[in-house]
């Protein structure tokens, strides 16, 4: 006698005639769990193929020292920007803003711009300050002055943390500032040009206002419109390679108890977005722009990081460490 097996699946319907085990039904079966499972993990069962150049960043509270990490591609074709999502919830070592990459992923059912990456190959690397100095090759050969832009933001009624004074000391004119420090931790051959457009004045915009609501964590929206209203006014935002944006104190937004937020790494161009005012957060994260991770430890050398921001001689460590020690090679004696 024959037996007859009914697989439902949402506008589906496969009636399979089979008897016993036959390869037609367990390749049916095999299709139906598959489908079932992109639906309950939350994403499609068709992967599509994108290529792009990836933003990777990360945002950090660095009074407790926690951290989350973002992806973001850019695909070529669509010209769509989706955040990434990974299997393991690990970022693959070494992959930087700038880097161009071809992958294969799976829409979120819930979320079309987000994706979960089942392959990934990077294409290319982007220049970024440690591919280019931190081996034993020695430094650079030529000082390489990064065009920086500043706007402080005020989100509504909600003000800027920081004022474009006080930036302007944080960056370049306080006896100690973050200018200073990464010229000195870099041999002088890494520095913050504060003035692209040659005016005569900082480049520290603002504050500009912008209609947005701040308990909702958008920060591209954010930088969007600001971006927006800053070309409005004639800036040309294609000088700078770094942007930051000096938002309102995290207490009075919707994006968690992180200070800082930065991109890892730049390729043509990478983000700072600020929500605490301070000179230390300030060279924290133009570190993570200039390709630093964290200082982190591990005494057993096993490979396994103890501690993420666990080397406190380091300001990529302590949030209050007052120096740079683990980007630079120093330059060779003689």
């Amino acid at each position: 006698m024959y037996k007859f097996i009914i697989f439902l699946v949402p506008s589906l319907v496969l009636t399979v005639l089979f008897q016993n085990c036959s390869p037609l039904k367990t390749a049916l079966m095999t299709s139906s769990s598959i489908y079932a499972q992109g639906r309950v993990n939350g994403f499609s069962v068709e992967a599509k193929d994108f290529e792009g150049e990836v933003t990777v960043g990360i945002g950090e509270n660095l009074d407790i020292q926690e951290s989350v990490s973002y992806v973001d591609i850019k695909d070529n074709r669509s010209q769509k920007v989706y955040s990434l999502s990974f299997k393991d919830g690990k970022l693959p070592k070494g992959l930087r803003t700038g880097k161009k990459v071809k992958m294969r992923g799976r829409k979120n059912l819930k979320n079309s711009e987000n994706l979960l990456v089942e392959a990934l190959e990077v294409l290319s690397d982007s220049s970024n300050m440690l591919d280019n100095v931190n081996s034993s090759n020695g430094p650079l050969e030529a000082t390489e002055m990064r065009k920086v832009m500043v706007v402080s933001v005020n989100i509504r009624t909600v003000n800027s943390a920081i004022s474009p004074a006080s930036a302007i000391q944080n960056l370049y004119t306080n006896t100690t500032n973050a200018n200073n420090n990464i010229q000195k931790m870099s041999y002088g051959h890494i520095g913050l040009e504060g003035d692209a457009d040659g005016d005569g004045e900082y480049d520290v915009f603002g504050p500009i206002t912008i209609d947005a609501d701040p308990m909702i964590c958008s920060r591209n929206t954010w930088s969007q419109l600001v971006d927006q209203k800053l070309i409005e006014q004639g800036v040309d935002l294609n000088l700078y390679r770094h942007k930051i944006y000096n938002l309102p104190n995290y207490t009075n937004l919707g994006c968690g108890n992180f200070s800082g937020w930065a991109d890892i790494g730049c390729g043509t161009s990478c983000r700072i977005w600020m929500m605490y005012n301070h000179r230390f957060v300030f060279e924290h994260e133009l570190g993570h722009n200039l390709g630093m991770d964290h200082s982190s430890t591990d005494p057993e050398n096993d490979g396994i990081v103890n501690s993420e921001y666990g080397d406190n001689s380091d300001i990529m460590g302590s949030p209050y460490m007052d120096k740079f020690r683990i980007a630079f090679t120093s330059p060779k004696s003689g």
